[in-house]
This record gives C-alpha cells, sequence and structure tokens, in this order.
C-alpha cells in the first residue's frame, strides 16, 4: 500500500541519476580489519577501534561549517523527520531554536538526529553501508570543551562511531543485559532495578579510548558506554544499525500481523481481533468445559497463524524487504526535499556600537558531586576539599549607555580571545577576523552578538 501512496517520489527517483558514489566504503571504514573478521569476531560481541593517524580522512564528509549548515536546514525544514536536542551537565535543555548559539558558548551539547536527511554527503554513506547492513541512519553530536552531554547509558543499536572533528574521551564497559530491546535500554529513565543494572559490579573492566579526528569506534548493541571532552570540542557522526528492529522476534511479530491483516478474508481475521474472554487471567468461575473451549480456540488460531505452508521463511523475508524499502525509500526523497540555506558569511564587516561596553571577568567554583548521584551537583564548596571539580566561566556584561539596559552571561573561558578582539578592536572588522578556538564556536558567538545587537552589520 505505501507504494501507492509514494509513487510519485518513486518515479521522481526512478528518473534522476543514481546516487553519487560514496565517499568511502565499509572495507574503508575498518581498514585494516577485513569485513569477514569484523562480522565474525566483533559483530554483536565487543567493540572495534580504528587508529587512522589522518585527521583528514573525514573532511569531505563533515566539517564545523557544514554542521552550522545542518541545524539551520532543520530549522527550516517543516518535514524533516528528526530532531534537534541540547544537553548540559547530562541533563537535558528545553530551549528555543535561536538559543542555540548562546547555549552552545555557556557549555550545552548539540545533538541532531536523523542529519543523514539534511546533509548530502551522510546520506550517500548511508546508502552506501547497505552493501553491508539493512539500513543505516546518522545522529550528529557536538560537545563544548571540558563536558559531558549524557550520563553513561545503553542503546538499541550498534553504533560506527566517526570522529570528524576534535578529541572525545570515552569508556565502554560490558553489557548487562545482552543484546537488548528498545524498551531494555539503560541510562535512559525507568525503574531503579534497571538503573542499578549500571553500578559496577555489573558493568566490568572499562575500556578506555580516546578519539582523535579521523579514528572510529564501533560500540556493539547493549554496551554501556559514555563520552566526554577535554580541552577542545568534538563533534562525531554516529552511524546507527537499528538492530533491535531486525531481530528474529521482532521480525515473526511483524510477519504474523502481516499475515493477519493481508492473508485472511474480513470474515476470518475476527477471531484474531476478537479480545479475550472475561476471567481469563484469574479463571473465576469458569467451567472445565469453557476452559476447554479456550485451550482449542488457541490451539486452532496458532495452527492457522503459523501454518508451515503459509508462514514461510520467504514470508519473513518478504515482509522485512518491504519494511526495509520503505525506509530506504524514505532516506533517499529526505535529502531531495532539505532546504537550501547558507551559513553567515565570515566576510560580513561588523563593529561594535559606541554605546555598548563590554567587561568580563573569571570565576572559578568548586563542585562537589553526590556520592551514586551522576547528574546532580552539590552548590559550593570551600577550597581544597576532597572529590571537587573546578568549573571555571567567563562572566560577561553588556551595558548599553543609551537605554541603560544591561545583559549578563556566561561564556567558558576559551572565549576569551573572542572578547578580547571585541573590547579592543574599534574599527570594522570581519567576523572572520574574530579569533576562537574553532569554526563553530566562532559562528556562535558572531550570530549569538548579532542578536543582541552587541554587534552589528556595516
Amino acid at each position: 500500500s505505501w507504494n501507492v501512496k509514494f509513487w510519485p517520489q518513486i518515479h521522481k527517483i526512478m528518473a534522476s541519476p543514481s546516487p553519487s558514489p560514496t565517499l568511502f566504503t565499509f572495507t574503508q571504514l575498518i581498514h585494516p580489519l577485513p569485513p569477514a573478521t569484523f562480522f565474525q569476531n566483533y559483530w554483536e560481541t565487543q567493540p572495534y577501534h580504528v587508529q587512522r593517524n589522518n585527521p583528514l580522512f573525514y573532511e569531505k564528509l563533515l566539517t564545523l561549517i557544514d554542521l552550522h549548515t545542518i541545524l539551520l536546514r532543520a530549522e527550516a525544514s517543516n518535514d524533516w523527520i528528526g530532531d534537534v536536542l541540547y544537553f548540559k551537565d547530562k541533563k537535558q535543555l528545553h530551549i528555543q531554536p535561536h538559543e542555540k548559539y548562546a547555549a552552545y558558548l555557556q557549555g550545552a551539547s548539540i545533538v541532531v538526529n536523523h542529519g543523514d536527511k539534511l546533509w548530502r554527503p551522510l546520506n550517500e554513506l548511508c546508502i552506501g553501508l547497505r552493501t553491508e547492513f539493512h539500513h543505516v541512519f546518522t545522529n550528529l553530536y557536538l560537545t563544548p570543551p571540558n563536558s559531558q552531554a549524557v550520563p553513561k547509558h545503553t542503546d538499541d543499536r550498534d553504533t560506527l562511531i566517526l570522529q570528524v572533528e576534535g578529541e572525545k574521551n570515552w569508556i565502554v564497559y560490558g553489557s548487562p543485559v545482552r543484546l537488548p530491546f528498545t524498551d531494555e535500554m539503560l541510562g535512559k529513565g525507568g525503574p531503579k532495578w534497571k538503573e542499578d543494572l549500571l553500578k559496577p559490579e555489573h558493568l566490568g573492566k572499562p575500556l578506555s579510548i580516546t578519539l582523535v579526528k579521523g579514528d572510529l569506534l564501533y560500540i556493539p548493541r547493549g554496551f554501556v558506554h559514555e563520552a566526554s571532552t577535554s580541552s577542545c570540542c568534538s563533534l562525531h557522526a554516529t552511524f546507527a544499525i537499528p538492530t533491535s528492529d531486525f531481530t528474529w522476534s521482532g521480525l515473526i511479530i511483524e510477519a504474523l500481523q502481516d499475515r493477519i491483516r493481508n492473508d485472511f478474508s474480513v470474515e476470518r481475521q475476527e477471531m484474531f481481533r476478537r479480545a479475550v474472554p472475561n476471567g481469563f487471567i484469574y479463571q473465576k468461575a469458569i467451567s472445565p468445559e469453557e476452559k476447554q473451549k479456550w485451550t482449542n480456540d488457541f490451539q486452532h488460531i496458532v495452527s492457522t497463524l503459523v501454518d508451515p505452508d503459509s508462514f514461510t521463511l520467504e514470508k519473513l523475508r518478504a515482509t522485512f524487504r518491504e519494511k526495509m524499502e520503505k525506509h530506504n525509500l524514505q532516506q533517499q526523497l529526505a535529502i531531495t526535499t532539505a532546504p537550501l540555506v547558507k551559513p553567515p558569511s565570515l566576510s560580513l564587516l561588523v563593529e561594535k556600537p559606541e554605546n555598548i561596553s563590554l567587561s568580563y571577568k573569571k570565576s572559578s567554583k568548586r563542585s562537589k558531586r553526590r556520592r551514586g548521584c551522576a547528574n546532580d551537583w552539590e552548590t559550593e564548596v570551600s577550597e581544597g576539599e576532597s572529590g571537587t571539580e573546578t568549573d571555571e566561566r567567563l562572566v560577561v556584561t553588556y551595558l548599553d549607555s543609551n537605554s541603560g539596559a544591561s545583559l549578563r552571561t556566561e561564556y567558558g573561558v576559551e572565549l576569551l580571545p573572542t572578547l578580547d578582539y571585541v573590547q579592543n578592536h574599534h574599527q570594522p572588522f570581519t567576523l572572520g577576523d574574530l579569533p576562537a578556538s574553532d569554526h563553530f564556536e566562532l559562528l556562535c558567538y558572531a550570530i549569538s552578538a548579532l542578536q543582541s545587537r552587541i554587534l552589528v552589520a556595516k
């Protein structure tokens, strides 16, 4: 039925040229390990790390400037199947899209789910990886320096993590729940007994890995992991293989549902659609004859559904093929409708208005983590107390001498050269002249300053 719905788009794809050759094959991504060895020794069983010693390896796949374009496309799109999330200190933030630039400068991480539907090189690599996997999609993670976006957790998918910019420190533990279904993921809320599985006695010996630009890390479904940055930001692309959707049990359930809807007349479907009898759980005041009728009905339903002549491996394959074709088609279509937007030009000439004054100072706060509470922080504690961490920030104040209005905010100390430049430069300058630790930080400050009228275009 979906083929009819998507026929105009299918025709469009069939009439257009084939997708461009992907930048990498799976063999190139996991080199020097041959694919056969990967699937025999690592797939679904243990992590695998590629130290590539080639920081330019992913240069044509994605850059920090490209990420800004992706965020603009996400904001401009009306039908994008994805979302942009923000995290700080291992908690999710709820902010408006226009606040993302200031949020990043204040220590927030940015996550773009299904970025492959907004950026063609990611889309084409996902398509290319179908030679090895049924379906692949991409999530993007940008984390500022000295930050950890989320606490340790597990995922319901296998992941290939490509370190695109900067570096990130990963700790990968064991798998307390072997090959989990979606509702068995850990570290994402849920009953206490589930979260207790994240205690050290259930995790095994951790594996510590620092991914640098150009590296790759494979993490199987269900392996507990966490990641943080040090002195520089990190951008990585996670190519997700949704293996919890590919399980034998899930496929059998879907095939059975498909069989009920399509292989039987409306009249015969009724026996599958009826509610179970009242009293079915506790069987109170139920006669032996009635119980026997339930047993007979159940056996008839099962034998009808799982008829070996009708419910075959080929039937499962057909159900799975239709599902994957639908997802893969939607993925290919999405990139053809992604909005065409461009980030601000770094050659834009700006200046700080004379009525705006700027002051800033460093502020250090020593915070103590509560025992056993990964997400919560105590109030400030005395200097030198054990078990503390220092969070050094810049407290920045802008004052408008015309209106008397003031704006106070906090940034990471890495923005100090940028603020010094704005404070001491009295002639117009381009956005590209601003010193910054990376291009995304530069764009974030420039856009935030333009939005707040701290800088104005000439």
